[in-house]
């Protein structure tokens, strides 16, 4: 029981705490009432300013879906049904895009949450218009965004307005820094408000100057430069207020001068500012003066001036002639002036020279220049160069000046270049030689017909080309532009060579190349080539008739030398059957004689020229041959031998070495008898004198020959035969001397050939 009546205690507590909570919630439920009606208040206001305002707004999903439009938006944008929530960037753009415009400022907001701007260009109803978009977040309580507001605001209008107005500004802009005026602006308070550069040129004011905001600088620059500033200042003053135009001249203390135009700047007819207009006119006003100095020059200048001056007017009057052209045309001033200037003309063109004036002048045709050839009004034909040009004096008639220079000298000269220009071309041509003419680089600029006839390349082919890489066979391509090389280090290149056709044929050519000078400058080149082939597939042919002669020769004297040896051989084996010593003794100097002339022809044998023979090494073989056939062993001679480097052709030679081998033997015979006492020497000299002489010296010391002892009356077979060989054979001189022995000299002439 007693438990029962807890139960039900706590019962009724609990019903005492449910009413207590009951009555909470109907409390809140009131004061939800009370905000929900508030809220929907305020949301009906918000939705009649979201319709009503006159931007567009949208709300945009994180996933850039279209959540709401507001009534702006859907008038911009009617297609877009915002139920099937279409994607912002497919459905503002036509045609849709498929990714995200780079500077979406919504997509911006939706990934960090701050506002965003940017301006856009959207194509609406077939025209491009300009919109500010503002992009805010909407975040819930938690601080998580739920969506993007963006505020689309139509700035076409004013874009439009600022284009233009900008549009405006820079062709005042243009306008000002175009013009040749230097223009300064200026505000009624008299503050510098704008300037163009040629402003600044003109008076020169530094960038320190103009950059910073205080007019005072750039002003008393302007005033320092002036040779009156308190003038300009107070004109500047009067001016402000003033509504009047102005025109005035300035003066430099650097000798510039500049014209001024100044104007009021109105605005609604009352005056707001000024603007000032310079103008340098420095070179204009010396201009002026030295044209008012050169007035007095003027006449001068007329009647000094080495060309013919004449001032005619319309009807083809001279109106005025100076001194030089009286004399080109031959005539005194007081038949010319007042004249018709057809009277200067052969006669029967007078006629027709005054009408053609006429017309050209009213016309004003007349040539400014030109040269003509005139025949005269006496026969006389000369060349003139002409120029004309209108002449107005002040207040007076248009007149034509013409002025005339006698270039009759120089056309002659011209003429005669001309026709030497002919004749060159003509030479060039027709020349049996081929020639190209190359600039320095061995580029061809001409080539004659010869060229193209060798070489077989038309003038269009070869012109503008190499002159090597064109005939220069590949085999010779090293020596590319060699010739031309050397052509321009030398005065003249001569050569043979090889080069090759178009169709590669190769010939023979002779190659002749020069500079081509001017004074001291070299213009190119000049190549002429000469086809060989045939001279020398003939000296080819001689070169192989004179290697069969050669070996002929070569023969011939390699038999004559056998046959002196046969000779010798026999005169050796006859000798052993003589018994008396005198006889056999001129047996030894036949055989000496015929060994001496068959060294002759084994030296010619052996050596590479067969019509010459090295002295010297001939004279060392038939030295020795002598010594060995003369000098005991027990009586030997010392043999000395000072023999140049010389060549004897035959015909020398033989009776060279035949005079040679007569003084030896004699020399070993008779100088050194067994009485004698001393060292017996004998030398040879053999050497060429600055006269272009060959001398022959033998001496020994022996006893001498005898004081009246002539060689020419000798009975020495020997001595007669050295007499008959240095004068008739050698054509040459011989003297003896007798001191300390004796001295045999031969002195002859070498043979050139």
């Amino acid at each position: 029981m007693k438990r029962i009546d807890q139960t039900k205690q706590q019962l009724l507590e609990e019903i005492k705490h449910l009413r207590k909570q009951i009555k909470e919630y109907q409390e809140r439920e009131k004061q939800f009432s009370l905000i929900e009606g508030t809220f929907q208040e305020s949301k009906e206001t918000l939705h009649s300013i979201f319709n009503n305002v006159g931007i567009g707004i949208s709300l945009i999903s994180p996933k850039m879906e279209i959540l709401s439009l507001n009534q702006q938006m859907r008038e911009w944008f009617p297609n877009i049904d915002v139920r099937k929530k279409p994607i912002c960037y497919k459905s503002y753009k036509t045609p849709p895009q498929e990714h995200i415009c780079s500077y979406c400022p919504t997509i911006k907001t939706l990934k960090d949450g701050k506002i965003h701007k940017a301006i856009s260009l959207t194509l609406r109803n077939g025209k491009i218009r300009h919109h500010r978009i503002i992009s805010s977040p909407v975040k819930d309580l938690k601080g998580n965004i739920v969506c993007a507001v963006e505020i689309v605001e139509d700035i076409t209008e004013q874009k439009q307005t600022e284009e233009t107005l900008q549009a405006r500004e820079e062709l005042l802009k243009l306008i000002l820094e175009s013009t040749a005026d230097g223009i300064l602006v200026v505000n009624k308070d008299g503050r510098i408000s704008h300037f163009n550069q040629k402003f600044i040129e003109m008076w020169k004011i530094p960038p320190s100057h103009h950059k910073i905001k205080d007019d005072n600088l750039p002003i008393n620059y302007m005033l320092d430069q002036l040779t009156d500033p308190q003038g300009f200042l107070t004109k500047i003053q009067q001016l402000y207020e003033s509504s009047e135009h102005d025109f005035e001249t300035i003066h430099f203390k650097d000798g510039r001068i500049f014209e001024w135009f100044s104007s009021p700047l109105l605005k609604g007819g009352k005056i707001t500012g000024r603007v000032w207009s310079f103008r340098d006119v420095t070179q204009r006003y010396r201009a002026e003066e030295a044209l008012r100095a050169s007035e007095s020059q003027f006449r001068l200048i007329w009647e000094n001036s080495p060309l013919g001056m004449r001032l005619t007017n319309e009807q083809g009057i001279m109106v005025k002639v100076n001194e030089a052209f009286c004399k080109i045309v031959d005539k005194p001033r007081e038949e010319l002036e007042g004249k018709p200037l057809s009277i200067v003309y052969e006669k029967h063109l007078q006629n027709h020279i005054q009408k053609r004036h006429q017309e050209r002048f009213k016309a004003r045709t007349v040539k400014t220049y030109f040269e003509q050839h005139l025949t005269l009004w006496n026969g006389s034909q000369i060349w003139v160069e002409v120029s004309n040009a209108f002449f107005k004096p002040e207040g007076k008639e248009l007149l034509l000046l013409g002025i005339f220079l006698d270039i009759t000298k120089r056309k002659n000269a011209e003429i005669a270049l001309e026709q030497e220009r002919a004749y060159f071309e003509n030479l060039f041509q027709h020349s049996p030689e081929a020639i190209a003419l190359c600039d320095n680089n061995g580029i061809i600029k001409k080539i004659n017909t010869y060229f193209s006839k060798l070489f077989g390349y038309s003038p269009e082919e070869a012109i503008g080309k190499l002159i090597d890489k064109l005939v220069v066979p590949a085999s010779q391509s090293e020596k590319e532009n060699e010739i031309i090389r050397q052509s321009l280090q030398k005065n003249f290149v001569f050569t043979e060579s090889i080069r090759m056709k178009k169709n590669r044929e190769l010939v023979h050519v002779s190659i002749l190349a020069s500079p081509i000078k001017v004074g001291n400058n070299q213009l190119g080149v000049y190549i002429i080539y000469r086809d060989i082939t045939d001279r020398k597939k003939s000296e080819e042919k001689l070169k192989n008739l004179l290697s069969e002669k050669d070996i002929l020769l070569k023969e011939i004297y390699h038999r004559v030398k056998n046959n002196f040896q046969v000779i010798t051989s026999l005169l050796n084996l006859q000798s052993k059957n003589i018994d008396n010593e005198q006889a056999r003794m001129a047996f030894r100097e036949s055989q000496n004689r015929i060994r001496t002339m068959a060294l002759v022809h084994e030296h010619l044998y052996q050596s590479a020229d067969l019509a010459h023979i090295n002295f010297k090494e001939y004279l060392n073989s038939l030295v020795t041959n002598l010594y060995h056939s003369y000098v005991s062993r027990s009586n030997k001679i010392n043999f000395h031998l000072e023999i140049a480097d010389i060549s004897l052709n035959i015909d020398q030679a033989i009776p060279c070495s035949l005079i040679i081998n007569e003084l030896i033997s004699n020399a070993v015979k008779y100088a050194f008898p067994a009485s004698w006492q001393g060292e017996p020497e004998i030398n040879i000299q053999l050497k060429k004198t600055p006269g272009e002489k060959i001398v022959l010296i033998v001496k020994d010391n022996g006893i001498g020959i005898p004081q009246n002892f002539d060689i020419k009356n000798s009975n020495s077979l020997g001595l007669k035969l050295v007499t008959v060989l240095s004068e008739n054979q050698l054509e040459g001189k011989i003297t003896i001397k007798r001191k300390n022995g004796t001295i045999f000299k031969i002195q002859f002439s070498q043979n050139s050939d």
